[in-house]
């Protein structure tokens, strides 16, 4: 199918054949940037950890093996629990994936809640 275009006074034909296009008689112009120097100036330096959520020495974090959803929590803080027990269910590309306790111990801190979104290595619980 053709069609006749005009753009900025101009007349192009444009052909359309089965979801593809020709043009004709197009000419275009790309402007040149011209790049703005800037600066960034800060002094005030922080203290961070480089990670969001960073377990405390002598414990355990347990992370998620691959993103998804936390479906089920089984635990909460100051629970103890044992090897082999499951502390959440992570639902990701609808398969429940059962978190299990690597060791024996109490969970210091759940990082998640039913219902949170989780990415591949962040952590779900830390057990002391």
């Amino acid at each position: 199918m053709k069609y006749l275009v005009s753009l900025n006074g101009k007349q192009y034909e444009v052909i359309v054949e089965h979801h593809t296009a020709n043009v004709t008689n197009v000419t275009s112009f790309v402007p040149e940037r011209t790049p703005k120097e800037s600066s960034i100036e800060n002094k005030q330096t922080n203290d961070f950890p480089l990670s969001r959520n960073t377990p405390p020495k002598n414990s355990t974090a347990v992370k998620a093996p691959l993103p998804g959803t936390i479906t089920n929590l089984n635990v909460k803080n100051g629970q103890n629990i044992k090897r082999g027990e499951i502390l959440c269910i992570l639902e990701a590309m609808k398969m429940e994936n059962e978190i299990i306790a690597p060791a024996d111990g109490t969970i210091i801190k759940t990082e998640v809640q039913q219902g949170s979104a989780v990415q591949t290595d962040d952590i779900l619980v830390v057990i002391g």
